[in-house]
């Protein structure tokens, strides 16, 4: 699956869901980056931006998904998924 835009490239794979405040995902962006396992944690977004997974708006305060903060920061460290759009995606296509 992938968004519009920005992440119209990205190959972004959703393999596993953690009830409802984290996620597995396989992320691969051949102009910066690819990830075979990146975990993603539930947040608030703190800015306006585009869903990864479904190119809709995303408004500050929507509950969403975002790579887990680490150092070095990931790459695709600003990506963020409307939690709506993860909480859609069936579990068996989540494993």
């Amino acid at each position: 699956m992938n968004g519009e835009g920005q992440f119209s490239t990205c190959a972004i794979r959703v393999l596993e869901r953690n009830g409802q405040t984290s996620a597995t995902l396989a992320w691969s962006d051949p102009t910066s980056c690819c990830y075979g396992e990146q975990l993603w944690g539930r947040r608030i977004a703190k800015k306006a931006g585009v869903c990864a997974l479904s190119g809709q708006a995303i408004k500050t305060g929507d509950a969403v998904y975002r790579p887990r903060r680490l150092k070095p920061a990931p790459r695709n460290g600003e990506a963020m998924i409307l939690a709506t759009v993860m909480q859609a995606i069936p579990l068996e296509e989540a494993a």
